[in-house]
């Protein structure tokens, strides 16, 4: 056969694939289409070919790679093999190539090493965004193997050594509990789930709950963002009913009895001016306050509030441009109330520099 001797002539695993491309982008039939799909799925597996397909990739980096051909938006530099092979996936008829993707993509997911930083609470948000860009690409939120491989990493956080740091960092008890609630919607495993109930169960009936729910350094917004949230969070878990209720009514009426905070989270620092702007889905929205936790921006127009949800992680920019400070950056941010075409969040940014700069300029 042709093709076949084709793809022997050549040594080059680059060359190889972009030889299956040109089949495919020919149109040939519905075999030779099959043909050059298996072929090239084939080689997309093969380690030695790695290097000419992918290029120089680490596995954060692959992980970006296997996304961008699922349909993501992510500017990974791709090499012209795979700019021209995600064009061909985006058309849905390269199955076996798009089953390479995702066991590629497990691959990455798999083993025991950090995928973005050794410190617990950076991976574990680093992952929950991960995960919601995963969620919104049909070829991947389907897959049992990309899902179940990114739940065993979140399982892993339910274990001591790494829970305890993840909700350590955390003096107030909300943020605790919130945190732990994250974890849980995100765990399938019987004993880890148990074990994160029993936690969540004590920080629920602790005497210091109504002194340490919210701390000093948090404001009448934080409580109301915060206690909302974890409220929503706990109806929504999938707890046995029966203690579901009881941990709905201890929260309930310990609630009741914390010491609130009197003053406004941040004074007039944080009052979003004229020229500062939340960036999300290419739409820049006005900023109309913010702290080094949390922001509220809009109006939203409606293209963008049909799409978010409380619970949502998004990812967004933001530009500040008060006399005191002038600064950009990009943040993870989870959205806690959406109401009045406005959206209330909790962003946490990646940069230490910048967020030192954000904490010295509140502090000063």
């Amino acid at each position: 056969m042709v093709f076949a001797r084709l793809l022997a002539a050549e040594t080059d695993w680059g060359a190889r694939s972009a030889l299956c491309l040109d089949l495919l982008e020919a149109g040939a039939g519905t075999e030779a289409h099959a043909m050059a799909d298996q072929t090239l799925s084939e080689i997309f597996r093969l380690k030695p070919a790695a290097a000419a397909i992918f290029g120089d990739a680490n596995r954060r980096q692959m992980i970006e790679l296997c996304l961008r051909l699922a349909g993501d938006a992510n500017p990974a530099a791709m090499t012209p093999v795979l700019e021209r092979l995600r064009d061909g996936l985006a058309g849905g008829s390269l199955e076996r190539c798009q089953m390479a993707v995702r066991e590629r993509l497990v691959e990455m997911l798999g083993g025991t090493l950090p995928l973005y930083g050794v410190e617990p609470y950076e991976e574990f948000n680093a992952l929950l965004s991960l995960k919601q860009r995963i969620v919104e690409l049909p070829m991947l939120v389907t897959d049992d193997g990309v899902m179940g491989a990114l739940t065993r990493r979140f399982t892993r956080f339910a274990a001591p050594d790494m829970l305890n740091p993840l909700i350590g960092r955390d003096p107030e008890f909300s943020r605790k509990l919130l945190t732990l609630l994250r974890l849980y919607r995100e765990v399938e495993e019987g004993n880890a789930r148990f074990e994160l109930q029993g936690i969540i169960s004590h920080y629920m009936e602790h005497r210091e709950f109504t002194t340490k729910f919210i701390g000093p350094q948090s404001g009448k917004d934080d409580f109301a963002n915060l206690s909302a949230a974890i409220s929503a969070a706990l109806v929504q878990a999938d707890i046995p009913e029966p203690r579901k209720t009881r941990l709905l009514d201890q929260y309930r009426n310990q609630l009741g009895n914390v010491v609130k905070p009197t003053g406004s989270r941040i004074a007039q620092r944080g009052v979003g001016t004229p020229k500062d702007a939340v960036v999300f889905r290419a739409l820049r929205m006005p900023l109309k306050n913010w702290s080094p936790v949390g922001l509220l921006f809009g109006p939203c127009p409606a293209s963008v509030l049909e799409k978010v949800s409380v619970g949502d992680k998004i990812r967004i920019g933001v530009e500040v441009r008060a006399s005191l400070v002038n600064i950009d950056f990009t943040a993870d941010a989870e959205v806690l109330r959406v109401s009045d075409g406005l959206i209330a969040a909790r962003y946490t940014c990646s940069d230490a520099a910048i967020t030192q700069r954000i904490q010295n300029y509140f502090t000063a």
